[in-house]
């Protein structure tokens, strides 16, 4: 029995020392390049009937990256452009050349989007939301675009977006 138990013991220890060389080699291991890839977000259509895209993480983590586009038109700073605006379904975009606009104005429907719900996603404002003529304004900086949420009876109804 003591022979056995010697055989069994040296014969793990032989088989755990080959695994291990193997390992630390990196035998077996198969490697792989991933890309990194940035995060995007393309929105197509009206904006108001799907009101909560703007709640979405991805098109907030999109537009840091100063990666979206609405309707064909990526939301950049486009500064150099002329002082233009193009309408499509219900967006205004601004400064627009190329395909890119500077700065882009749409509604919502009035109903799905709350400050609160802003605030699960977006966090704070940078700023105490302003009270004007047109209701509450919340104001976010994400990534080098400034988002402006208006607010009246307790809904968000449009926002603009600055690159």
């Amino acid at each position: 029995m003591k022979k056995l138990s010697k055989i069994v013991l040296a014969s793990s220890i032989i088989f755990g020392t080959v695994l291990g060389a193997n390992v630390v080699n990196g035998e077996g291991i198969e490697k792989q390049a991933e890309a990194a890839q940035t995060p995007w977000y393309n929105y197509n259509g009206y904006t108001a009937p799907s009101s909560n895209f703007v709640l979405d993480k991805n098109f907030k983590t999109a537009l840091k990256y100063d990666n979206v586009k609405i309707n064909g038109y990526k939301l950049t700073s486009n500064k150099s452009a002329a002082s233009n605006e193009v309408k499509v379904y219900d967006q205004i975009f601004y400064k627009v050349s190329n395909h890119k606009a500077d700065q882009v104005a749409f509604n919502l429907d009035g109903r799905t989007v709350t400050p609160q719900k802003l605030i699960n996603v977006y966090g704070q404002p940078v700023e105490k939301p302003v009270e004007t003529a047109v209701g509450k304004v919340y104001k976010y900086k994400v990534g080098n675009k400034t988002v402006q949420f208006f607010v009246d009876k307790g809904h968000v109804y449009r926002v603009q977006i600055n690159s």
